[in-house]
C-alpha cells in the first residue's frame, strides 16, 4: 500500500522545512570496482566500494524573508560556509516508531526563480557527509513541552535484543523561546532500568544536531527530556536514532 508525500515532515538545523518544501529527494549511490579477469567465464566481475548520498529539495520562497531569523536567511548564509546541515525527514509523520532518514549536508546550491506569472519557488542541493541514516522517530514533533519538567520520558522502542556496532541520533529543537531544553537517548535492557547513550547540547534556540557513538545499544531505546526556565511558548522538538 502506497503513502502519500503530503505527510511528510521535513526538518533543518530547526527550521520546519514542511512548511515551504513541496519536495525532497537523497539518491544514494555506491562506488564498485571491476575485478573482471581472464577466466572470468566471460562476465564482468565487481566489488563495492564506498557509498555516496546527495540531496534535493524544492518548494517555495517564504513570504517572510525579510526577517534576518527565517528559512530563507539560513539557507542563504549556509551557501557561502563549510558548516554542515543537519537534516530530518519522515515520509510518514514523527509519531514514535514512525521510520524516516536523517543526514548531514553541505549546502552546495541555492537557487530562486521568480517567474512573473507563477509563484516564487526555491531548491536546495546538498552533497551529504557521512551518508544517510535511516532512523525511527522518538518523538512526536508537535507534542509540545508546555512544563518545567525533569526526566519526562517519551515511548520506548523495543529492537527485540541488543546490538553492537553503536549508533547514531538526531535532534531537532523547533521552537525559540526562553526555556532550556535538554534532550537525551537512552537505552535499557528491560524497559525499566535505562541508561544514557547520547547527550545533545542544551538550548534554547533552533538547532539540528546528529551525534553517533561505538558499541553495544541495548534492546529498547527512548528519549528523555528536561527543561529549566520560563516557559514562554511550548517547545516543539524531535529526536530519531539509528542502530547501526
Amino acid at each position: 500500500m502506497a503513502n502519500s508525500g503530503k505527510n511528510t515532515e521535513v526538518l533543518m538545523d530547526g527550521w520546519k522545512m514542511s512548511d515551504v518544501l513541496n519536495s525532497i529527494e537523497t539518491p544514494v549511490t555506491v562506488d564498485t570496482a571491476e575485478t573482471t579477469v581472464f577466466n572470468s567465464s566471460g562476465v564482468k566481475t565487481y566489488v563495492t566500494g564506498n557509498a555516496d548520498a546527495t540531496l534535493t529539495a524544492e518548494g517555495f520562497w517564504p513570504a517572510s524573508s525579510s526577517d534576518a531569523n527565517t528559512v530563507e536567511s539560513t539557507l542563504s548564509a549556509a551557501l557561502a560556509t563549510s558548516s554542515l546541515n543537519v537534516w530530518t525527514w519522515y515520509p510518514n509523520g514523527t509519531n514514535t516508531g514512525n521510520a524516516g532518514y536523517g543526514a548531514t549536508s553541505i549546502e552546495t546550491g541555492y537557487s530562486i526563480t521568480s517567474p512573473v506569472d507563477g509563484t516564487v519557488d526555491i531548491s536546495i542541493d546538498g552533497q551529504v557527509s557521512d551518508g544517510r541514516d535511516r532512523i525511527l522517530s522518538l518523538r512526536p514533533l508537535s507534542c509540545g513541552v508546555t512544563a518545567s519538567a525533569t526526566g519526562t520520558a517519551g515511548v520506548a522502542i523495543d529492537n527485540s535484543a541488543a546490538t553492537t556496532n553503536g549508533g547514531i541520533g538526531y535532534f531537532q529543537r523547533v521552537t525559540s523561546s526562553t526555556k532550556s531544553l535538554t534532550v537525551v537517548i537512552q537505552d535499557s535492557n528491560n524497559n525499566t532500568t535505562f541508561d544514557n547513550l547520547i547527550s545533545f547540547t542544551a538550548a534554547t534556540a533552533r538547532t539540528g544536531e546528529r551525534i553517533a557513538v561505538a558499541g553495544e545499544v541495548k534492546q529498547y531505546v527512548r528519549e528523555v527530556h528536561t527543561t529549566t526556565g520560563v516557559l514562554g511558548t511550548a517547545i516543539d522538538f524531535n529526536a530519531g536514532f539509528r542502530r547501526k
